[in-house]
């Protein structure tokens, strides 16, 4: 017969509702009665009910993430920061991975209220996260950095090294708000600069690598190609500098290369890839954090705002021994700290 925690009351010698007050951690309990708890529980293998528990409190302890593509680094490194959350606070985490569909999104957000899941991570449109309106299930948006100013500053450390051709390769999401922001970005910074927008030099493309690939054969075929590419994302832009290998042309000798997100491998790519780096785990803790917060009933703490930093690497300078981080792009000018240190030193 599976241990029951009437069991576990008679081991330690107190009621089942002090033994439901330990297991939930709510106050008033004796630190000694605690660990007595604790110890009986490990020694008799006791594992709560989870389904009559739901079935009391009106949501389990499960957490819903939902994420575009769980292959993408970036979306695995919110998915860290979301689980070592949950984990120290007692929540199982359901990966649900939804490829950017819109329906897919949907469909899971329907799937884990009709499971009282408790809450729900995530990155997602308005008529979306409307599915879990009016339910016992809590939605928790990702906090997102300034995509626009990212974008610029990557455009900006381009324009400052020479560049007037440059090319953008967007990466379209479910929501669109991530594209347009670095697409807006873009052409801010070329705006400001005094360069006309060439829509010949704009390729749609997609989070990942294939995308850069097709991209640097679309712009090669220009009249008057591009002498610098900004990708939305670090896959694409990987990408990108295999088409341009794969053409015979040099990174950045021929064409710059810079993309956004700060995925461990932009760093071992060679040439190693300058790029905006995101606090992506970061990202995942604070949602988290909120999250369980509200669950609990704990007083709610304002999100600190995020911040993205520039690294500057050989894929657009290619003198540099080592890589250089910009102060946070908030900053006035941080696509030019670079040469302002190494003039300095």
């Amino acid at each position: 017969m599976p241990v029951t925690m009437r069991d576990v009351a008679l081991r330690v010698g107190v009621s089942k509702q002090t033994i439901s007050a330990v297991l939930n951690g709510k106050p008033g309990i004796s630190a000694e009665t605690i660990a007595r708890v604790k110890q009986a529980v490990q020694e008799l293998g006791y594992h709560p009910n989870m389904v009559a528990s739901s079935l009391r409190h009106g949501h389990t302890n499960t957490i819903g993430l939902i994420l575009g593509n769980v292959t993408n680094p970036w979306y695995a490194e919110l998915a860290r920061g979301v689980e070592d959350v949950a984990q120290s606070r007692g929540y199982s985490v359901m990966l649900c991975n939804t490829y950017d569909s819109r329906s897919r999104t949907e469909e899971y957000l329907r799937v884990l209220t009709r499971q009282r899941t408790a809450g729900v991570v995530g990155i997602a449109e308005e008529d979306a996260r409307s599915v879990v309106a009016n339910t016992s299930c809590m939605f928790q948006t990702v906090q997102t950095t300034d995509s626009v100013r990212g974008a610029y500053v990557a455009c900006a450390h381009l324009l400052d090294l020479g560049h007037r051709r440059i090319a953008c390769i967007t990466a379209i999401d479910s929501s669109g708000d991530v594209s347009s922001d670095r697409l807006k970005g873009y052409v801010d910074a070329l705006t400001e600069w005094g360069v006309a927008i060439d829509d010949n030099l704009i390729v749609t493309g997609a989070f990942d690598y294939a995308s850069g690939l097709r991209a640097v054969d679309t712009l090669l075929q220009r009249t008057d190609p591009p002498t610098a590419i900004f990708a939305h994302q670090d896959l694409a832009a990987i990408g990108a500098i295999a088409g341009l290998k794969r053409a015979g042309l040099r990174v950045p000798a021929d064409v710059a290369v810079i993309g956004y997100d700060g995925l461990e491998i932009a760093a071992l790519y060679d040439p190693p890839l300058s790029t905006i780096v995101q606090p992506v785990y970061e990202m995942g803790r604070q949602a988290m954090t909120q999250l369980a917060d509200k669950l609990e009933g704990l007083p709610i703490v304002d999100l600190q705002p995020l911040d993205c930093t520039l690294v500057v690497r050989q894929s657009t300078v290619p003198t540099l021994t080592q890589e250089w981080f910009s102060p946070p792009i908030s900053a006035s000018n941080p696509w030019r700290g670079w040469r302002d240190e190494r003039t300095a030193s």
